[in-house]
């Protein structure tokens, strides 16, 4: 994500324009301005007039672009306005969730039931009694503290309580998370608080996911709150543990109204797409959360699979984490996307500044349309340049009253541009220029008519444009494998399922999400592009593939097919076991898929020439004639109703960072044999470390 500016050209057009203007002239019979200025100057005798007369058409090429650019930075700010409005709902939607969450448990909490309970030491009743909450307060968790910061209740694990995670959690070094003790004192004393909070990985690890609240193809109810908040950075080196949250600390008063505790009542954004789904349905933009530099939620155009773990650069992000300011806007360039974006800090309830806001929405038609403009206006002038050096270059005498008389015929539809163009600026597409000139002058004036009847159109056709992009947001590629959980799931909530059809459908279940886990883990390990990072072992090869032996007899199981090895290499070779075993395992898978219930799966080795050969081999029909050739292409697959098309690519990707090779073979109707070959370790190298 970059700041960037378009230097896009306006293609050329044909034909006229909506006033029946043609663009301009044919070139068999057109004068260019580069034939008029060498008819002028060809009895051209003093340099200082040359001097003079590219004097005068630079500085009538700059006064276009400078009107240009005052059109553009106009249109840039009404943009601009719009962003930071769009900016400023998104800072409001949060605070109507933390409003929200206030509210609710508040009067829950006023009831006195929980307090009551908290008193009478029933502290697993009272978390009980606080998890019906979780629900109608949209809440991750609610924790009633104590005031010497024991934990009393806690609804998302009723039977923990009695710890001083939250009450003693503390930033080290740039984790910073929020010290909770001035704002549970606050509640304590009867004043309640809302806004942001940062919570540490301990204080998350002892929340559990909440029925409801489980994030689609990431967890589940029953899963420790700290997994949802996990995120592994863009760099894939690094990761987050920390959770940011929407909370409301508020008193829990018993049924005689005497304050008994402080309950925190927080929903936990990391990850959680109902923010950014809300945003984009209400203001058609995309957003993103930011704790510290990382994206830990949001829907940014991104070329991964997701925006999340993405690391904002320094130079956007320092200003609001360091420097103290409190926002900005400006153009960005986010994977080839031009983008008009703001952000603001984002601060927690002790006013300390913890992440950021961001929102984005593409170019708009006008503002494409008038960097083309713009563009063409500089290859312009660069072609007048070049004539005026070339055909300028003796000058004379009579050069001074005709280049005059040229410049006066240049200047007249300069300003007509130049007055056109203040008129598009003000939104008025209805204006047309009328030049006749016979040059390039003139070609470019149907190209601005054209341009206008081009953003009239754009500005009529703009609503039906908006309805396409809802419906193409509603498209999405695991669509079927959502509806398979859901049946899964309702199937599973019926009391009197028979235990045979519970376990097959929760199979049914398990094998639905891990087929989009599946999906997803291979487009983010192809998407990052990166050297792949090995933890290499020196290992015999025939005791790596027995090692490997049970892990594919499990894979074939009930299949009927079966397994046989040929080993005959007991050499030693650099690997990384859990590597390699991805890639064997997904020749194994690849070959089940094409044998279907029965055949024979052999994987044989032998050692030739300093190098361990490596045979995986199927008997099913081979591979088919249209796969030859792109195999290992990414997002190459055939026959196959599941799955990204990334296995083989990525198989090839670890054999490579092995030093290695692999390579297929196949003879129609009679199987598939992939080759796999790895350098044999030479006697005098040491065991290798991380690669």
């Amino acid at each position: 994500m970059r700041a960037a500016r378009s230097d896009a050209a306006l293609p050329a057009r044909n034909g006229s324009d909506r006033t029946g203007h043609p663009p301009g002239p044919t070139h068999q019979h057109m004068w260019t301005i580069r034939t008029k200025l060498a008819l002028i100057m060809t009895v051209a005798l003093v340099p200082p007039v040359v001097v003079l007369s590219l004097g005068t058409t630079r500085l009538m090429q700059a006064t276009l672009d400078r009107q240009i650019g005052v059109t553009l930075d106009y249109v840039t700010m009404q943009n601009t306005l719009a962003v930071n409005r769009g900016l400023s709902e998104l800072h409001a939607l949060v605070e109507q969730r933390a409003e929200h969450i206030q509210e609710t448990v508040t009067a829950i909490l006023a009831e006195g039931e929980v307090g009551d309970l908290v008193a009478q030491g029933g502290y697993a009743a009272a978390g009980a009694r606080l998890a019906s909450a979780l629900e109608p307060a949209n809440a991750s968790m609610i924790t009633v503290l104590a005031r010497d910061g024991r934990t009393l209740a806690r609804a998302t694990e009723a039977k923990a309580y009695g710890d001083r995670v939250l009450w003693e959690q503390r930033s080290v070094g740039d984790g910073y998370v929020t010290d909770l003790r001035q704002v549970v004192s606050a509640a304590l004393a009867g004043r309640a608080t809302r806004g942001i909070v940062v919570l540490s990985a301990s204080a998350l690890r002892a929340e559990r996911v909440a029925p409801g609240a489980a994030i689609p193809d990431f967890t589940k109810a029953g899963d420790l709150l700290s997994d949802q908040a996990w995120t592994l950075l863009a760099t894939g080196r690094e990761r987050e543990a920390r959770g940011l949250a929407v909370a409301a600390l508020v008193p829990v008063p018993d049924g005689q109204g005497r304050i008994r505790g402080a309950a925190l009542a927080a929903r936990l954004v990391n990850r959680d797409p109902e923010l950014a789904r809300t945003y984009r349905r209400l203001s058609e933009r995309w957003m993103a959360v930011c704790l510290g530099k990382v994206v830990i939620e949001g829907n940014l155009p991104t070329d991964r699979t997701s925006v999340v773990g993405q690391v904002i650069p320094d130079d956007l992000a320092d200003p609001l984490l360091r420097q103290g300011k409190q926002r900005w806007t400006q153009r960005l360039d986010s994977t080839g996307v031009e983008l008009n974006a703001a952000a603001r800090a984002l601060r927690d309830v002790n006013g300390i500044v913890v992440g950021m806001l961001i929102v984005a929405s593409p170019l708009t038609e006008l503002q494409r349309e008038l960097d083309r403009m713009e563009a063409d206006a500089a290859r312009a002038e660069s072609r007048a340049l070049f004539a005026l050096l070339v055909w300028l270059s003796v000058g004379a005498a009579v050069a001074l009253v005709s280049a005059s008389l040229a410049a006066r015929g240049i200047t007249r539809p300069i300003r007509l541009l130049r007055a056109g163009a203040r008129r598009i600026g003000e939104g008025d597409f209805s204006h047309r220029l009328h030049v006749r000139t016979g040059d390039e002058l003139e070609q470019l004036a149907g190209e601005f008519n054209q341009m206008a009847a081009h953003l009239q159109r754009v500005r009529d056709q703009e609503r039906l444009a908006v309805i396409g992009r809802m419906a193409s947001g509603i498209v999405h590629d695991i669509q079927n494998t959502i509806t398979s959980i859901r049946g899964y799931a309702q199937l599973l909530a019926e009391q009197d399922l028979p235990p045979d059809q519970r376990e097959e459908f929760s199979a049914g279940l398990v094998e639905s999400v891990q087929r989009i886990a599946d999906m997803a883990r291979d487009l983010l390990e192809f998407a990052r592009g990166e050297e792949t990072k090995l933890e290499l072992r020196s290992m015999s090869v025939d005791q790596y593939l027995q090692d490997l032996r049970s892990h594919l007899e499990r894979d074939l199981r009930d299949t009927g097919i079966s397994l046989a090895l040929a080993l005959d290499c007991p050499e030693l070779v650099h690997v990384d076991p859990a590597r390699m075993n991805r890639v064997i395992r997904n020749l194994a898978a690849n070959a089940r898929d094409a044998m279907g219930e029965s055949g024979r799966f052999t994987i044989a080795s032998r050692c030739e020439r300093g190098y361990a050969e490596v045979r995986v081999s199927d008997t099913g029909p081979g591979i088919p004639a249209e796969m030859e050739g792109r195999l290992f292409q990414p997002f190459a697959s055939h026959g196959k109703s599941y799955g990204t098309g990334l296995g083989l690519a990525i198989c090839k990707q670890i054999v490579e960072a092995h030093g290695g090779t692999i390579e297929a073979r196949s003879e129609r109707g009679k199987g598939a044999t992939f080759i796999i070959r790895l350098p044999l370790v030479r006697p005098q190298e040491e065991e290798p470390g991380p690669s």
